[in-house]
C-alpha cells in the first residue's frame, strides 16, 4: 500500500512540474497571475536542475546538442541585430523542459510517461469543454479572432497528438487491450480536431490513428524509420521545393474550380526558399513578426508555414545541420528497436509530426521534449520488459 502511495505522489509531483512548461496561450494572455506563477515555478525548477547537473557533471548527448542548437540560434539572431530577449526565453525554457523530461525519464520512466499522459488528457478535456460551451471562442488575438483554451485551431493537434501517443503507449507497454475509455478518448480528441477544422490537424490525427491501428492489428511491416524519412523527403522536395502540384493546378481550376496553393502557402514557401538561397550559410536570425509580414505581404504570414524552411531561414545550413542531427539521433534510436511495438508507435508519431511540419511551423516547446522521450526509447522498453511481435 505504501509503495502505491509513493508512486502516486511521485507521479503527481512530476505532473505539477510538467504543467508550467507546457505553453498555454490562453493562460499567458488572459490570466497573467497564473502565467507569472508558472514562470516562478519554471525558474525554481531550472535553478534546481542547473545545480544538480553541475554537481553530477553529466548531461545526455541529446540535451547537449539541443543546447548547441539554441545557442547558435541566439548567436545568429544577435549578429543580425534583432532582439534576442524572446529568443533566449524560448531557448532556455525549451531546453530546460527537455532537460526536466530527460531527468524524469531516467529517474522513473513509468511515472514520467503516466504524468505526461494525465496532463495532456486534462488539457484536451478542458479545451473540448470550451469548444462545446463557447463555439465562437473564449478570446481573440490580433491575428486569430477565434481561440479556445488551447489557442487557435491549428495549435490543437500539438496537444492532441502527444496525448494520443502517451495513452496508446501506456496500453502497449502494459499489454492492455483496447477498452471503452480508450475508444471514448479517441472519439473526444478527434471530435475536438474536427470541430476546430484545421486541415493539418485533421490529417495529423487520422495519420496517427491509422498507424496505431496497424500496430494493434500487427499489420505494421510498412512502419519503419527509413520509409518514414523517405516519404517525408519526397513530399518536402516534391511539394515544397519543386511544387509539382502546380502541374495539376490548371486541370483542377478548369474542371473542379479548385487550386493547390495550400491556402496561399506555395507563395510563402517560394519566397522563403529564394531568401534562404541568398543567405544559405547563416540565415537571417529570428526576426520580429512585423518584418515577416512585410516580406510575405500577408498580414497573417508571420512564418514560412514549414518547420524545415523556418529553421533554414533562421540559421541557414549551420542551424539546419544541428536540427537534422537531432533527428538523426532520434531515428537511430528508433531503428535500434525497430521490431518493438513501442518503437513503431514512436516512428508513427515522428512521421506524423514531419508531415504536419510540411504545412506548419511550431513552437519548440510543443514538440522538442518528444524528441527527448523518443531518444530514451531504451528506457521505455526495458522498464516493462519485452513486447515485440512474434
Amino acid at each position: 500500500m505504501n509503495k502505491v502511495l509513493r508512486f502516486n505522489k511521485s507521479m503527481f509531483v512530476y505532473a505539477l512540474c510538467i504543467i508550467p512548461f507546457v505553453w498555454l496561450e490562453y493562460v499567458e494572455l488572459t490570466i497573467p497571475s497564473i502565467s507569472a506563477m508558472f514562470d516562478v515555478v519554471k525558474i525554481i525548477l531550472m535553478f534546481a536542475l542547473a545545480i544538480f547537473m553541475l554537481k553530477k557533471q553529466k548531461i545526455s548527448k541529446m540535451i547537449f546538442v539541443m543546447g548547441l542548437y539554441f545557442l547558435v540560434m541566439i548567436g545568429i539572431t544577435y549578429m543580425r541585430h534583432y532582439n534576442i530577449k524572446g529568443v533566449i526565453n524560448t531557448g532556455v525554457s525549451t531546453l530546460f523542459f527537455c532537460l526536466l523530461t530527460d531527468f524524469f525519464m531516467k529517474k522513473n520512466t513509468d511515472n514520467t510517461l503516466t504524468a505526461f499522459s494525465l496532463v495532456f488528457q486534462l488539457l484536451i478535456y478542458i479545451n473540448f469543454f470550451t469548444m462545446i460551451m463557447f463555439p465562437n471562442g473564449i478570446y481573440a488575438t490580433s491575428v486569430h479572432p477565434v481561440n479556445w483554451f488551447l489557442g487557435y485551431k491549428n495549435a490543437h493537434i500539438l496537444y492532441v497528438l502527444p496525448s494520443l501517443f502517451f495513452i496508446t503507449l501506456n496500453y502497449f507497454r502494459k499489454g492492455k487491450k483496447i477498452n471503452l475509455y480508450y475508444l471514448f478518448y479517441i472519439f473526444i480528441s478527434g471530435l475536438s480536431i474536427l470541430m476546430g477544422g484545421s486541415s493539418t490537424g485533421i490529417i495529423g490525427y487520422f495519420l496517427f490513428i491509422l498507424g496505431s491501428m496497424l500496430i494493434w492489428l500487427k499489420k505494421d511491416k510498412l512502419i519503419t524509420v527509413k520509409k518514414a524519412l523517405c516519404v517525408n523527403a519526397i513530399a518536402f522536395f516534391g511539394i515544397i521545393v519543386f511544387q509539382v502540384q502546380n502541374t495539376f493546378t490548371l486541370i483542377l481550376q478548369s474542371i473542379m474550380h479548385k487550386n493547390l496553393n495550400f491556402t496561399g502557402r506555395t507563395n510563402i514557401w517560394a519566397t522563403t526558399i529564394e531568401l534562404i538561397k541568398k543567405n544559405f550559410l547563416m540565415g537571417y536570425g529570428v526576426q520580429p513578426s512585423s518584418i515577416r509580414v512585410l516580406i510575405y505581404k500577408n498580414i497573417n504570414a508571420v512564418n514560412s508555414h514549414n518547420e524545415f524552411l523556418e529553421i533554414l531561414y533562421h540559421g541557414g545550413i549551420i542551424l539546419g545541420s544541428i536540427f537534422f542531427y537531432i533527428i538523426f539521433m532520434v531515428c537511430k534510436k528508433l531503428n535500434t528497436y525497430k521490431e518493438h511495438v513501442v518503437a513503431k508507435l514512436g516512428t508513427v508519431l515522428l512521421f506524423t509530426y514531419f508531415v504536419m511540419m510540411l504545412m506548419e511551423s511550431y513552437r519548440y516547446s510543443l514538440f522538442m521534449y518528444l524528441f527527448v522521450i523518443l531518444y530514451n526509447m531504451d528506457l521505455i522498453i526495458s522498464d516493462k520488459g519485452d513486447n515485440t511481435h512474434a
